[in-house]
């Protein structure tokens, strides 16, 4: 393969939307279908042949939305010049005491798709899924040009800024010349730029705020890639109120910003705060220091209580409880 186009973390389900299209797809995923067909659009165009999907195709481990991946599956078989490369990501796990099982391999059936739950090396990249012995796997690896994976490094962030410490760092990647990683929906890029999270295609969570999503062509015969932005789907925004003047700043914002049907989130941190007239389904989020005991927070709930007592505090939607707490477990086993 000359070129080859790669993104990662589409977190295919049944969003629960208030917003559903004519065709009966909730916003949210219809975006996420939406975004990868614009992907693999601009590959045929480009005549640019393979792509790559570097994990977490499914959003809930053990639970698939069988809609969601009939659609998907459906999107890929409109494209048999092009070959996807499907890796199984950490969100793809079912649970199977004896081997890997993985809801990539609902998308298996197609000529023109391969999955990949075992490392594999196609021409001169090695794919490397998610699973308990990456560090092995790596460490196994014979050396190429270009690996593709799912995991996180310790020197990388979440998108929210933290981050997890983690048995694999950029320098176990040094015989690798290029690394293009799923994972952390933050695109960014480490070990001296040879290292580089692609990101999610479209803004998932609140927390993704302000990121510039993407996915990149890879041009395997110069070694040289480029970062396309994707466009076509509802972006997080965060308005802040620190002082009385940024209230009507705020309310004027988001009523523009939920015209153009993105999500609005107004931070408050001024107490006194008088904040009204504002559009339906903008979220204000007192984050101003309180008793956490006022707040239903003590120290007889267990810490597992505590944690979702304390994302309704902070005013996360149901839909985004699981990843937090998932992150919350990771950093508190590390």
């Amino acid at each position: 393969m000359d070129k080859i186009a790669i993104f990662a973390d589409l977190h295919l389900k049944r969003w629960n939307d208030n917003l559903i299209e004519d065709n009966g797809i909730p916003r949210r995923l219809y975006e996420i279908l939406s975004v990868s067909k614009d992907i693999f659009d601009y590959c045929v165009e480009k005549t640019i042949s393979d792509v790559a999907i570097l994990g977490d195709i499914n959003d809930l481990k053990n639970v698939v939305h069988s809609d969601a991946f009939v659609l998907f599956k459906q999107l890929l078989e409109q494209y048999p010049q092009l070959t996807f490369h499907i890796l199984h990501g950490n969100h793809d796990s079912s649970a199977c005491s004896d081997e890997v099982r993985s809801a990539i391999q609902l998308l298996e059936g197609p000529k023109n798709v391969r999955t990949y739950t075992k490392m594999t090396k196609v021409d001169d990249i090695t794919f490397i899924p998610h699973s308990d012995h990456i560090l092995d796997d790596i460490r196994s690896a014979a050396p190429s040009n270009i690996m593709c994976g799912h995991f996180g490094l310790s020197d990388a962030t979440l998108s929210s800024g933290i981050s997890l410490k983690t048995s694999i760092s950029s320098k176990d990647l040094n015989k690798f010349d290029l690394v293009f990683l799923g994972h952390f929906h933050l695109p960014q890029s480490v070990r001296n730029n040879t290292v580089h999270y692609v990101g999610s295609p479209i803004q998932l969570r609140r927390d993704e705020a302000g990121e510039e999503k993407r996915f990149i062509v890879l041009d395997t015969q110069k070694m040289t890639f480029e970062s396309i932005p994707t466009t076509g789907y509802r972006k997080y925004y965060t308005l802040e109120i620190n002082k009385q003047s940024d209230v009507n700043n705020a309310i004027e914002e988001s009523k523009k910003l939920k015209n153009d049907g993105h999500y609005v989130y107004i931070l408050n941190n001024l107490k006194e705060a008088l904040i009204e007239n504002v559009p339906d389904d903008v979220n204000i989020i007192d984050v101003f220091t309180e008793d956490v005991m006022s707040r239903g927070i003590n120290s007889t709930m267990t810490i597992e209580q505590q944690q979702q007592r304390f994302l309704e505090i902070m005013g996360i939607l149901d839909d985004n409880k699981e990843e937090y707490m998932q992150v919350s477990r990771e950093i508190l086993n590390s």
